[in-house]
């Protein structure tokens, strides 16, 4: 693929996201994709594939990016932002807010989404507090993003909260996007989340719970090539990945927790991703497997990656007519509530 002489700007919002699109289309006209004929430009994803040779040169310019790069990690973020936003705003008039919410943020990444996405949707509130288990997001969401109601801090949900409850108190909202599956222990990040919610207060929580991508990686993890380096793909791969009923079993580990499910339901979502290069950037920015893979056997691994992908899109039938690589997941969203006299006994 030929990479234009102006990188875009990181994705900060909705309106941006669609004026990227744009700009990935002119990649796909200016030489990125070779068309032999119109079956072949209908999906110009697969053919993309076929002629990997397009675009190593923008890979070989990521390889160097080690997984969890903030400033990667914004510019692929487009999904993260569209599903916060929709959700928000189908739950806006569920959730009682007012200007005393003390509000976290679990799993904030670079702070875009709690900054310009939850932030304007839940208007007031005393504090948000985004918080992240990586400190190089952290440090990053505090210089482009923190101001005097918005801070953020290092927590990992699934670890030992003491502490941060002792340094921040407990919240009134608790919202998450796009991190309870990378989440192994599900449990435990449950009972932190009760144990950090006040009495009455409520929580929403948005995670994927089964994806293609997540296939992908225990695809690869069985390639003789690739097996030694992804042997902990299990890590990787949520629970829900494989349950026939996830909404079911995630609202039962929410009452075993203490928090009283409202709400738990999974959502079919779609996303198109316009062309390889922006489907790179993802694979590269949340791949979780790229640090551990040999810097000179990085673009092999990211090219198997798309290959594998495509290969999935099409066994399942996932086609499309326009000019892009689109795929189906199931996005799930817990609202739930902790009861006014309860507090574990227990933690």
């Amino acid at each position: 693929m030929t990479i234009p002489s102006s990188q875009p700007k990181p994705i900060t919002s909705i309106e941006e996201y669609h004026r990227q699109k744009s700009f990935d289309s002119s990649l796909r006209t200016s030489g990125g994709f070779t068309y032999k004929n119109a079956q072949d430009k209908r999906h110009p994803f697969i053919l993309a594939v076929k002629h990997s040779e397009n675009f190593p040169s923008y890979i070989r310019q990521l390889q160097d990016q080690k997984m969890n790069d903030p400033e990667l990690y914004a510019r692929a973020s487009p999904v993260q932002i569209r599903d916060a936003s929709h959700v928000l705003k189908d739950y806006q008039n569920h959730m009682m807010m007012n200007d005393s919410d003390v509000v976290l943020d679990i799993g904030c990444g670079t702070g875009d989404v709690t900054t310009r996405i939850l932030s304007p949707a839940i208007g007031r509130f005393e504090l948000l507090l985004g918080v992240d288990k990586s400190p190089e997001m952290v440090q990053y969401a505090k210089q482009h993003y923190e101001d005097d109601n918005i801070q953020y801090d290092v927590l990992d949900i699934a670890g030992d909260v003491t502490e941060f409850r002792e340094d921040w108190g407990t919240f009134s909202k608790i919202f998450s996007f796009y991190c309870l599956h990378w989440v192994k222990d599900l449990r435990k990040a449950l009972s932190n989340v009760q144990h950090l919610m006040r009495p009455g207060g409520e929580c929403l929580l948005v995670f994927v719970a089964q994806c293609p991508i997540f296939e992908m990686y225990e695809r690869m993890a069985k390639m003789s090539k690739w097996q030694d380096y992804m042997q902990d793909v299990n890590v990787y791969v949520p629970d829900t990945q494989h349950m026939t009923q996830p909404s079911f079993t995630f609202s039962q580990m929410m009452e075993d927790a203490g928090i009283t499910s409202i709400s738990c339901s999974t959502l079919h979502r779609s996303f198109a991703f316009t062309s390889t290069k922006m489907l790179t950037d993802c694979m590269v920015a949340v791949n979780p497997f790229v640090k551990q893979i040999p810097f000179t056997e990085r673009k092999e691994f990211i090219e198997d990656s798309i290959k594998t992908l495509a290969a999935i899109k099409l066994e399942k039938g996932n086609t499309n007519e326009n000019e892009s690589c689109c795929f189906t997941y199931k996005l799930l969203v817990a609202h739930g509530t902790k009861n006014q006299f309860h507090e574990m006994t227990s933690f």
